[in-house]
């Protein structure tokens, strides 16, 4: 019985030990026309292995209820995006539709039939496989906004699963992904979205837990902490990740469809007093714009990096785990590398799905900013993850040895003429290539079948 209960606690464990942390990353198709040459992103500016998916923004939809390029001579960038996967065949691609300035009526027309939504969603399977997409990324902002539309987008979502079931089984592909892009806040949360439903649809909950604060504020804060700020009554205990991802789980999203948000800009504040700089500090609106990006109200994190050049204070806010830096009036919170590698830690210990990341052009992706090379804040997700993949492999690994160690003691009392085979140690190296959609990797699965052999054997 002990020999059954080991291979069978094991059989449970590994695929575990395997499973992928994702990392979710926009590439935006307006990213190449910055105006400052710097900073214009583009296609090959993208590196195939610091992300497991890709996912290009936007695509739009057109009055007969289909997908539709935003631009002209997009499907030939679609081909070049895609290309990627050539250099990581692991890497998986999505397509964006919607945003922040797509118009959420076009969402409620899309939803407000069945007619509309099987058109929409057998159109779009054909439109992906096309191009060459794995999957589709649904960012409405927001239902809710209007009449029955909480109702509507748990029916969309249903109608697109429905038709990626059916082609799969057509096509004898891989299914097509399903991604939400949703509010952190409490409203539009409750208003929006009938979380249990529609999470048996999507493969995964993109919480866009970002933009706590902004110009709209009149004190500063950050755009995007981890923990509440309990030291100051003034800051709502729902303005941090932690609130947002607890308000999801609170209404049942499944915590293996959960990515958390993060961003390379960060909410910059122009101080009504340069002498008075500490978080919660009285402001007067927007911090002006940076050299690079030209966005006001907002620094991005190249920007961020030569503000700090500049001679900038940096603190790091130990109790909501961000930094924020200011030079005379000028204020901004943001995310560096030691707070990206503390949220990283926490999804991790937590066992969310992952994190995603707005946007790939708002890290430094020239390494010609921060002095940590290229993407140091994404480098930092994946470093990270690796770190904690190979230390839990290595610990769930040893403590295998063991059992296995005690199981052949056990048996060797019992059966004095048991025969130990010729197989090769298990070793506590790293996993390497993981599968995608939270699968085993080969490494793992071949682990498990040497050490199944052995104990078998030995029993």
């Amino acid at each position: 019985m002990k020999l059954l209960s080991t291979i069978l606690t094991w059989i449970y464990i590994l695929p575990i030990i395997g499973a992928e942390f994702v990392s979710l990353c926009y590439f935006t198709n307006w990213a190449n026309t910055r105006p400052v040459a710097e900073v214009r992103f583009t296609i090959e500016d993208i590196d195939p292995y610091i992300c497991t998916h890709l996912i290009y923004a936007f695509a739009d939809i057109k009055t007969d209820h289909t997908l539709s390029p935003m631009y002209s001579g997009e499907p030939a960038r679609y081909k070049k995006f895609n290309d990627l996967k050539l250099k990581n065949g692991q890497l998986k691609t999505l397509l964006s539709v919607g945003g922040q300035n797509a118009k959420s009526t076009t969402f409620a027309a899309l939803s407000s039939n069945a007619t509309n939504i099987e058109h929409f969603a057998n159109t779009s399977s054909k439109f992906l496989r096309e191009n060459g997409f794995d999957g589709i990324d649904i960012d409405w902002e927001f239902p809710g906004e209007t009449e029955n539309t909480k109702q509507q987008f748990t029916t969309l979502l249903k109608g697109l699963r429905e038709e990626f079931d059916r082609e799969t089984k057509d096509s004898g592909k891989s299914r097509l992904i399903i991604s939400i892009a949703v509010a952190p806040g409490k409203t539009r949360i409750q208003e929006g979205y009938e979380v249990e439903q529609i999470s048996g649809y999507v493969d995964y909950i993109n919480i866009m837990a970002y933009d706590y604060f902004g110009p709209w504020n009149k004190i500063a804060g950050f755009n995007s902490p981890l923990n509440p700020r309990t030291s100051d009554p003034r800051f709502s205990e729902e303005l941090n990740q932690k609130w947002s991802v607890a308000e999801w789980l609170r209404n049942k999203a499944p915590k293996d469809k959960i990515v958390v948000g993060m961003t390379g800009a960060g909410a910059s504040f122009t101080l009504n007093d340069s002498s008075v700089s500490d978080v919660g500090a009285p402001v007067d609106g927007g911090g002006t714009e940076g050299s690079l990006y030209l966005i006001a109200g907002r620094l991005i994190y190249p920007e961020i990096c030569e503000m700090i050049k500049n001679n900038a204070t940096v603190t790091y806010d130990l109790e909501q785990e961000v930094p924020y830096a200011y030079k005379g009036n000028q204020w901004v919170g943001y995310d560096d590398t030691r707070s990206i590698q503390a949220k990283v830690k926490w999804i991790l210990t937590e066992g969310f799905a992952g994190a995603m990341f707005w946007s790939l052009d708002f890290d430094d992706f020239s390494g010609n900013y921060c002095g940590n090379g290229k993407f140091p804040l994404l480098t930092t997700i994946k470093n990270e993850t690796m770190k904690v993949n190979i230390s839990l492999t290595s610990t769930s690994l040893t403590t295998m040895e063991n059992e296995i160690t005690n199981v052949n003691a056990d048996s060797t009392s019992t059966l004095n003429t048991t025969t130990k085979p010729n197989v090769s140690a298990v070793t506590p190296d790293a996993v390497s290539d993981p599968k995608t959609n939270g699968g085993a990797s080969e490494l793992v699965i071949g682990r498990f079948v040497i050490c199944l052999a052995y104990l078998i054997a030995t029993a």
